[in-house]
Formats: C-alpha cells, structure tokens, sequence
C-alpha cells in the first residue's frame, strides 16, 4: 500500500511542478530575453564564470546578475558547479541555432504582447492583439510595410527561415515540367530571385498584395520577374489565364481559414488549363518527424489567431487534402521532406483529370455484369465481342479523356517501341482492352474456356507447382498488363481438389461489386476478393491469414491507394516518373513466402502466363526488377497496358 501511495503521490508532485512552470513560462521567458540584451548568456558561452566575474565585466549590479542566474539554472540554461556558471546545450541554441532564434524573435517581438488578447480574438475572429499594440488592420499582411522595424525584421527572419530552405527543392521539381511560374504571396521575391539566377530569362511572376509588390518590385535582382497586384479574397481575383504552368502557394494557405481556402483554390482552379499544375508547400502539423517540430508548429497557429488574423493555423495534412479536394484539384503526388524543417510539397491537378481511383471502370457496375450474363445465355460470346466493338466505336468518340490519356501513354513509349500516339493506335487500345473485359467477364462468370491458356516458361511454371505443393502459399504482385484473371480460370487445370483458393485483393468498391456478382453465379473454383483500399497492417494480418492456409494471394502493384496516397514511392518507367504502392512490396517481404510478378497476355488466339520468381530482394530492388518487369510486357504487348488515367506523372 505504501508503494502506490508513493507512485500517485509523486504524480501529483510533477502535476504540480509542471503547472507551476506552464504559469510562470510568460516571466521565464522575459528573464532570457533579459539574460541575452545584457550579454549574460553571451559571456557564458566564453567561459564558465562566477557571479563576481559577470558582475564585474558586465557593469551589472548584484541583484540583477543573481535574480538573473537563478532563473537560468530553474530552467537548465545555466548548469552552476559550486562557485562556476556555465552555459548547457540549451543555453547555447540561443546563440547559435538558426531556428531557435528565428522562433525566439518571433514570439518576443511579434506575438508576446498580442497574445494577451487571445480570448478575445477567438470570440471575435479577428486579430484583437494585432488591432490593440499596432493599429485597427484587418490582417498583419496588409500591415507588414508599416510594422515596428524591430517587429518586421523578425517577421521576416521566421518567415524567410523555413520556406527559403526548401525553395532550391521546390524550383528543381517544378522545373522538371514547367518552364512558367505564378508564384502566389511572393512576399520579398525569394522565390523569384532564386529562378531568375538559375536563369536570368526564367518566366516568372509573382502574385502579391499591391503594396508588398511596390516594396521590392525595383530590386536589381528581380529586374525580369513580372509582377501582377491582385487580392485572393476579392470577389473576383484578377488572375490570368494559366496555360502549360506551375502555380506555387508556398506557405501561403496557412494564413486563410478554411473557407477562404476553398475560395482561393476555386478561383485559381477556373483560370488553369488541363496542363497547369498546383503546387502547394506547407509544414503540416502531422507530417513532423520530430515532437519539437510539432510542438512549435501549434503553437504558433496561435500567432494566427491574436495577431495575423484570427482565423487561420497551421494545417494537417489530412485537413488540407479535404479543402483541396473540396475545391476541385486532386493531389497527383505527394514530394515528402522538402528542406530542413519536414516540409511537403503537394503537387495537384484539376479533378476532372483525376487518378484511377476517379474514373469509372468500364466494367465496374454489377448490373452491367448481370446484363452480360443475360446475353451471354441467349446470344453465346461472340454476341459480347460484339458489344466489345460498338462500345470501343463510342468510347473513341464521346470519352475524350480516355484518348487522351491512350495518346500520352503511346507518346511515352514511342521512342522506346516505335509506335506513334495516331488515332488508329488509340481506337486498337481501347478496343483491346474492351474485349479484354468479355475475356474478364467469361472468367467471373464461370464460362471461359482454358484450353488455349499455357505458360511462356515451363521452368517456372515446374517451379510455381513445387512452391504450390508445400502448403505455405503464393504471393503474386500483379498489375494491368494483359488480363490477369485469365490464370485464375486457368488455375483449375492444376487445382483439381479445389483445396486452394485464389484471393484477389481490390479497392472496396470494386470487392463490392465482384462479390455481389459471384455470389448469384456459379464457380468451379473458390474465388474471394478482398477490400483493401489502404495497405497497412490490417492487410497484412488478412493476406498472412490467406497464405497459412496454402491459397494465392493477388495485389495489384501498379495501383496506388486511393486513401492513403501519401504511402507510395516514385519509380521510373520508359523514362518518365510512375508512382507505386510501397505497401504491396513491403508486404512481399514480410511475407516470408515464394513471390512471383505475373502478366497473362493474349497473343493471337491464345493466352501466355509469364511470371517470374522474385528472390530475397531489398525494397529498392524488388521495385527496380518489377519496374523492368513491366517494361518487357509493355514492349512486347504495348497494346494490353490498360491504364486509362494519367499513370505516368510526368
């Protein structure tokens, strides 16, 4: 009993230490600011002294070096050995780290004295600090040429600090694609400034409020960097119409509220072409790596509250997917790490171009599948490969998009293979991949014929059957070369007591979907799809649980989450950035089972089986071998690579 009384007695004994400093935090830090003005901290750094040697050089009297000392030791800036002071690490990060002391002269001297007016700037949304120690402005941003010099200097010294580190990050990405540039809330020209010396011509042009441009527009150094006044808030913001170019918000988004975000991106989105990307740079609160990094990050979204204003934080990511999304873009990638300080990089373009996860498959809908099996019934196949014609004629004709995205698909590959993006290419891909689906659809249904089906390799088909017969399972990183579906009606052949089952993890809706429709037809093989529309451990425990029984396992892994988009890594295919799901090839080796990439081509009448065995490989590796993988099929079968939305990033 003595025991936990100890243990709960101590706890209230920290409660009441830690609420002690919460309440004197405010008196602590003005005691250091005291302690770096008077060049205390300084001489420290020199040398360990005692209080008569700082008393003496510094010209200081006694109470004010003790009371001063003292405070320091509290708060472990200053470690006192016997007679000697001397400075800890801490101390020092306020002499010589960059971001402790940016953050230190932006909360002395911007937000100390606003922040006593907290309360009220929540209750009124509106910058009360700001409009009580400054003036009667609706935002500081509109005050920043008339701020205190003291005050602007570190406003700027914060602001400049953690998004200048990542701009020479920012420029080389962008300028991968683009070769324009609409820099929203340019503020000093940095950004600008950091282009034009990359090249002296660069187009550039940077957005601003009209007094902040008026400020910097005569820099030497901006000389070729175009300027347009315009205010975001504005009913109806002047923009230009944005052709073929890069639009960068660089934490911009975080000085607005939430509606004003979706209005901001709205606005800019109705002046963007199909070609245009969004670029938006932010450290969001749930991306830090460090509990520090977090830390300051709310903290300071108080800042936004008392003094910028009332109304805007710092966002998480989570948060600013939702207003982009909301506001019609879709983030297309996700540049992770940028700069020193954990900042990221969404790169987003207009949702009506959208990913996979936003096009509709053509054969996705039940009742399509349910009206196939009608006809199937009465008119036999070939009335469907029938159907597969006509719906391929006004697919070509009245789903622009999908051209589009079969043009820059033979684009990629022209110079590699040889086939140029005409209009007959694009019709033989889209109705390749039509009759793909009636090969699908005979599959689900039960009522394809395997007797044309063989494997390209008899090795590793000799090789897969021994794996097979150990009881430990298979793991098949599959993709959207072909018709994969193919090897599972073939798999019958092998399957004889139907003693291993084929699991198929999809997206949810489509596992909705297939299940609902095999459910009401009849198989001669188990079959199950799987809902997975983010890999994670949940996946894993479902697939170990699938493999321990001896089945297949699918996943696709050239389809990346639809919810979790931020789990994927870049790879290059024909030379042009892809993005692929890290969590299908994480989940290859944890596994612990033999592990085969598979396509299944059709090559005249006939099917191929081509898979090949991925041996103990790191991460890096098994994704550079499925990468080649993917890039044999597609030189070999260029016409069966149904990806029809924009899968090359580049």
């Amino acid at each position: 009993m003595k025991t936990l009384k100890r243990k709960k007695q101590d706890s209230i004994i920290d409660a009441l230490t830690n609420a002690q400093k919460f309440i004197f935090a405010p008196l602590a830090f003005q005691a250091l600011s005291s302690m770096l003005e008077l060049g205390i901290i300084e001489l420290l750094d020199k040398k360990s002294s005692t209080e008569e040697e700082l008393i003496s050089a510094l010209g200081l009297d006694e109470y004010t070096v003790r009371t001063l000392l003292q405070i320091g030791v509290a708060n472990k800036i200053i470690y006192k050995e016997e007679a000697l002071f001397s400075l800890t690490k801490m101390g020092r990060l306020f002499l010589y780290d960059d971001m402790t002391k940016a953050n230190f002269g932006f909360v002395k001297d911007v937000c100390y004295l606003g922040a006593s007016e907290l309360t009220k700037s929540f209750e009124e949304q509106k910058p009360k600090g700001l409009q009580k120690f400054i003036g009667n402005y609706p935002t500081i941003y509109t005050a920043l040429t008339e701020l205190p010099e003291k005050m602007q200097n570190s406003w700027y010294e914060f602001d400049h600090l953690y998004s200048d580190n990542c701009f020479e990050e920012v420029f080389q990405i962008i300028n991968r694609k683009h070769k324009t540039i609409y820099d929203i809330g340019g503020n000093t020209g940095k950004f600008e400034t950091l282009c034009l010396n990359h090249d002296k011509n660069f187009d550039i042009t940077m957005f601003d409020l009209k007094s902040n441009i008026n400020k910097i527009k005569n820099k030497p150094e901006l000389k070729n960097c175009k300027f347009h006044p315009i205010n975001v808030l504005d009913e109806k913001p002047n923009y230009p119409s944005i052709k073929n170019s890069a639009v960068l918000m660089s934490q911009f988004l975080d000085c607005f509220s939430k509606k004003d975000i979706i209005k901001i991106l709205s606005d800019i989105r109705q002046h963007m072409d199909r070609s245009s990307r969004l670029y938006i740079l932010e450290p969001y609160t749930d991306m830090q790596k460090f509990e520090g990094a977090e830390y300051s990050l709310v903290h300071t979204s108080l800042y936004f509250t008392c003094m910028a204003n009332g109304i805007s934080k710092f966002y998480s990511l989570e948060e600013m997917k939702t207003l982009i999304e909301k506001a019609g873009f879709t983030i297309d990638c996700y540049h992770q790490d940028i700069g020193s300080y954990n900042y990221t990089l969404l790169e987003c373009e207009n949702s009506a171009f959208g990913r996979w996860f936003q096009i509709k498959e053509q054969s996705a809908g039940e009742n399509r599948l349910r009206i196939s099996l009608f006809l199937y019934k009465i008119f036999g196949k070939n009335a469907l490969y029938l159907i597969a014609l006509l719906m391929s004629v006004f697919t070509f004709i009245f789903a622009p998009k999908v051209r589009e995205y079969s043009k820059k698909y033979f684009k990629v590959i022209e110079t590699e293979i040889g086939l140029k993006p005409s209009l007959i290419n694009q019709f033989r891909h889209i109705y390749s991949y039509a009759n793909s689906l009636v090969d699908k659809f005979l599959v689900y249904s039960g009522n394809f014929r395997t007797d044309n089906v063989e494997f390209s390799d008899k090795f590793v088909e000799k090789q897969l059957y021994e794996d097979l017969d150990k009881g430990n399972g298979v793991f098949f990183i599959c993709n959207h070369i072909g018709n994969v579906e193919v090897f599972q009606a073939f798999f019958q052949k092998y399957n004889k007591k139907n003693d291993i089952a084929v699991d198929v993890f999809v997206s949810g809706k489509q596992s909705q979907i297939f299940n609902n429709f095999l459910s009401k037809t009849k198989l001669t093989m188990p079959i199950t799809t799987f809902q997975v529309d983010d890999i994670g451990l949940n996946t894993g425990i479902e697939l170990k649980d699938e493999l321990n029984k001896g089945n297949m396992v699918f996943i696709a892994g050239d389809r990346v989450s639809e919810n979790n988009y931020t789990k994927n890594i870049t790879t290059e295919l024909f030379g042009h950035t892809i993005l692929l799901p890290k969590g299908t090839f994480k989940l290859a080796k944890l596994m612990e089972v033999p592990t085969y990439y598979i396509s299944v081509i059709k090559h005249k009448s006939k099917y191929k089986i081509v898979i090949q065995k991925q041996e103990t490989l790191s991460e890096k590796e098994q994704i550079a071998l499925y990468t080649q993988f993917l890039e044999n099929m597609i030189r070999q079968y260029p016409f069966q690579c149904y990806h029809f939305y924009d899968f090359f990033n580049n």
